[in-house]
């Protein structure tokens, strides 16, 4: 009995420990008939004895078998109990975290997801959308994490120092992940809120330019042939004036746009990063066109 482990944290382990030490126990209580006989045998032995001090004697011995037999087997139902115990809360605990480790990863990789930058409009409502699911999330597993957590200081009690100190970084570890992503989901919703604002100004400024450019373009067009009549062609050169001063206008609003464009694709990724690029080009080329 002294030379026994603790129980395991581990839940196979600790199983194997019970098993092995059922049959123990078995050999333990299968002695029972054996100390028994033995009282008996002493029983017979005081009946046909005169001297006091060899019946106190033997009734001594008897009682110390006795003695330590019962608390031998009192120890072994004891260690038993908290074998069972182990296995119990290691059960509970794996059947716990193993889940709930996966779900911490996952939710790791959807919160890094929404560190990407839109390229567009409705990507950007989705990231939203993603962030408001995600913090929901998050928040409804504060109770699971509570109950997991729970398990570790009662399994902890009953198993070696090694592996209290071993379940108590794994739940160190699990409390952290889980405060770190809650932290960094919240400071997500605000940096996604100023990401929306600037991405909405973006594209609204595109829209308009893209509009504005469309109508110059068919103005530029309208006098793309040189007026000969002199009224014509005063008329013509108040227009190209007109135009020019509009286009000159224009020109630190597309040196504005442009940047925070160009900001945008350096940081977005993939296929919206192309598609922003090549609309930020194209609307660059319409705009130098436009100069005489």
């Amino acid at each position: 009995m002294e030379n026994q482990k603790p129980p395991a944290a581990d839940a196979k382990v600790a199983k194997a420990q019970l098993h092995a030490y059922d049959v123990l126990l078995k050999h333990i209580e299968d002695k029972d008939t054996s100390v028994k006989g033995f009282s008996a045998l002493i029983a017979k032995i005081t009946a046909m004895t005169t001297v006091d001090d060899e019946v106190k004697s033997l009734k001594s011995r008897d009682e110390e078998i006795n003695k330590r037999y019962n608390d031998l087997v009192d120890a072994a139902h004891d260690r038993q109990r908290r074998l069972m115990e182990a296995v119990d809360l290691a059960e509970r605990l794996s059947e716990g975290v193993v889940p709930l480790e996966a779900w911490l990863l996952q939710a790791e990789k959807r919160l890094n997801a929404l560190g990407k930058i839109p390229g567009n409009i409705e990507k950007m409502e989705e990231q939203l959308r993603e962030q408001h699911d995600l913090d929901e999330e998050i928040y409804q597993k504060g109770e699971e994490v509570d109950r997991v957590l729970a398990v570790v200081p009662m399994l902890s009690a009953v198993v070696s120092v090694e592996d209290a100190n071993s379940l108590e970084g794994q739940a160190n570890q699990i409390a952290s992940r889980y405060e770190t992503l809650a932290h960094r989901v919240r400071l997500t919703k605000d940096l996604l809120n100023e990401m929306a604002l600037t991405v909405n100004d973006l594209f609204a400024d595109v829209d308009n330019l893209e509009v504005w450019l469309t109508d110059m373009e068919q103005k530029m067009v309208s006098i793309s042939e040189v007026a000969i009549a002199p009224d014509d062609l005063a008329e013509q050169s108040n227009i190209v004036e007109d135009l020019v001063t509009a286009v000159t206008e224009r020109d630190q609003q597309i040196t504005a746009v442009m940047e925070v464009g160009r900001q945008l694709c350096r940081q977005a990724s993939g296929d919206e990063a192309l598609a922003l690029q090549y609309r930020m080009d194209q609307l660059k080329k319409r705009y130098v066109r436009l100069w005489p």
